[in-house]
This record gives structure tokens, sequence and C-alpha cells, in this order.
């Protein structure tokens, strides 16, 4: 068998520098042999290919010693398949084929063991129910200080999640394709008071509102990647998997009266904490490019789309109310969040109410009762660095 430059070339006709067919054995069908994965190791390995029947077998031998190398060099049979200039092939190859065979086995695979990527997200999460019920909120008030005329102060705000930091593990599996692990935590907490003093200041309210949520963000999937031909190091990579939370919301619900009468006042306070948890299981998927700025670091940019909505939250609930100072009212328990519509302060409109309960709301003015739901859908814009192992 003779050398040329890093490839052997034989076929049963004797193309140049071919051995004699009785030396290859003889399969019926395409089949691949590799020692060693592509590029993964400083060893050189072997790949047979078999492409035909015996009588018009051609295979192909490439041997390489490392991935730098960027393994098979010499294309100088593929060209001839293409130009079907090998003088001895009894059948022509098909040019489509030979450019596929071309770039599944000389194209560089892009494969490392393992790598870590650390990055830095930008969210844009719908936040569900509570972007419904937070704006109905400010809406009573406003109608309340119409319908019974006095002044209105402050305003509730939903809270925002704002950026993350994600670490994700991927353990290449075949060809450019790995399995993904990643993790991130992420958290929104908001607080605001409104108040309201009618007109002859003889009654005085305020409410205060603190919601806090924060969650665990999983992420199993799997993920494709492929360096682009015209530029070096340059690697195009898309991903799709399934997205776990474990959220927690925790809020807490303070009400405050005060209302003269014949000149004594009245003091009415009303306190609820509830902790709430639950999971979800949604999906992501996201495409991004990567870059090899030195061996084993590159700097990555992804843009990435998360489905997922929690509901049936269940947890801790805490209701007190007082008069005047005294304790009259003790109300420990296990509550459910809900959400539904509701008249509140005697008015005549119907406003979006996400709150817990021990027991499941019948009250005839209530309607659209459901369990409340938080919409962690995000679409994230992700850069960060991965290092390969």
């Amino acid at each position: 068998m003779r050398r040329a430059g890093r490839a052997w070339y034989i076929s049963k006709g004797r193309c140049e520098g071919s051995p004699d067919p009785s030396e290859v054995p003889s399969l019926g069908k395409l089949s691949v042999f590799s020692k060693s994965p592509i590029g993964t190791l400083g060893t050189s390995f072997i790949t047979v290919l078999e492409i035909l029947p015996w009588r018009d077998s051609i295979l192909h031998l490439a041997d390489s010693t490392k991935r730098s190398q960027k393994a098979y060099k010499n294309l100088e049979f593929y060209r001839k398949l293409w130009e079907n200039d090998c003088p001895m092939c009894t059948k022509k190859i098909p040019a489509l084929l030979v450019l596929i065979l071309a770039l599944l086995f000389t194209h560089p695979v892009y494969a490392e063991k393992i790598s870590l990527k650390l990055s830095f997200n930008t969210n844009s999460y719908a936040e569900g129910d509570m972007e419904t019920w937070i704006p109905s909120l400010n809406s009573q008030w406003r109608d309340y200080s119409t319908e019974y005329p006095g002044t209105v102060a402050g305003e509730f705000v939903a809270p925002t999640y704002g950026s993350n930091i994600e670490i994700e593990l991927r353990i290449p599996i075949f060809k450019g394709f790995g399995l993904n692990f990643a993790g991130s935590k992420l958290s929104g907490l908001e607080e605001g008071e409104i108040t309201y003093s009618s007109g002859d200041r003889a009654q005085e309210e305020a409410q205060y509102l603190l919601n806090d949520v924060s969650g665990l963000n999983l992420k199993i999937g799997v993920s494709y990647a492929a360096e682009l031909p015209f530029l070096k190091g340059l690697h195009l990579f898309g991903n799709v998997g399934r997205h776990i939370i474990y959220a927690k919301y925790k809020v807490e619900n303070n009400y405050t009266l005060m209302i003269e009468v014949l000149g004594r006042e009245f003091l009415y306070e009303s306190k609820q904490e509830d902790s709430y948890s639950s999971d979800s299981l949604g999906w992501y998927a996201g495409l991004g490019v990567e870059y090899d700025v030195i061996q084993h670091v590159a700097v990555v940019f992804e843009i990435e789309k998360i489905w997922s909505k929690v509901n049936g939250f269940k947890g801790a609930h805490q209701y007190k109310f007082y008069q005047d100072g005294v304790l009259v009212i003790d109300d420990p328990g296990k509550a459910s969040l809900y959400y539904y519509e509701d008249q509140m302060f005697g008015l005549d409109n119907y406003y979006e109410i996400l709150q817990g309960h021990i027991d499941t709301p019948d009250d005839e003015s209530i309607r659209n009762l459901r369990s409340g739901e938080l919409n962690f859908s995000t679409l994230q814009l992700k850069f960060g660095i991965r290092f390969k192992f």
C-alpha cells in the first residue's frame, strides 16, 4: 500500500497507490470504524469507509495525529471522486453523495470532552396573575377616592426579576451532540404603600404590600454544535430541553384604618403573611454562537426562550386582626393561592385579586375563581464564557 501525502486510495480497479484488492475485506453497505474519538486524544486514529458493494468499493483510510491539525487535511481523493476522474472506477459516484461524505468525514467535528459555561442573562419575564392584580389594586384605590372623595397617595409595583448568572455543564456524547445541565437563581422583591385621607381627615387608611418572588431554575437538554467554515474557531450551536423551576412566593398585606367618631378615634389593623411554594416543568430552546479566543476558552452569545408557568401554590398562612391594639383574631393555617374577580370597597366594578385562603372562597360576588399562577416564561439574551476541558 503506497501512501500519498496523508491518505491512501483503494479501489478494486487499482487506482494510483492502491493495494491488491485481496488485501481489503468485502463489505456490502456503508460502514464506519474508528479508533479513538475524533480529535479528542493526542493519539492517531484510523477511519475506514466503504460506500458501495465490493465490485465498486472505494475505501478511504485517513490518519491524523491531533485535532489541532484539523484531522483530514488531504482532500485529493474527494476531488477525484467529484470530478469522476478515477480511471478504474466502473460507476459514477453521485456528486451530492461525495459532497456529503466530504463534509461528514473530512470537516473537523466540533467536540470537546467537557465544557463549563458561565453566562450573564438579561430577562424579560411575563409575571402572570401578578401582572394584572397589581394594576387592579391601584385602580381600586383611585376609584375609591372618587366614590368617597379624598386624597390617595402612593402606588404598588409588581416585582421584576432582573438579570442573573447561569452555570451550564455540557457533556459531549456523539459528533457535536451533547447533554446540557444548567442552573440559575432568580429573585424579585417590591414593596409599597398607598394612603387615603378623607376630605375632613376624619378617616385615614393605609395599605402596605410586599411581594417577594424567588426561584431556582434547572435545565436538562441536548445541544448540537458545529464549526462554521468561513472563520476558524467560530461555532454555531442550538439547544432544546426541559425547564424545571422551584418557585417561592412570600407576601405581606397589611391594612390600617383610623376613623374618628364624635371626637373619639378608633384604630383597626389587619396583618396577613403568606409563604407559598410550588414547581413546574416547562420547555426551553436556544440558538447561539461562540468563538475560541484562546485554547480551551471561548466567548458565547445566545438567545434563549423559556416557556414556564407555575400554579398550585400552597404554604403557611397567618392572619391577625387588631382593634385598638388588642388582638381580636388570630387565624393561622395552610392556605392556597387563588385568583378571582370581586367587588371591593362597596364599588360596582370587578377587580382582579391574587390572595391566599385557607378555604376555597365562595362569596356570591366572586367570579372566575381559579388557582393563582405566576408566569416565568421569558426571552433571554445571554453573554458568557465557556471553559473547555
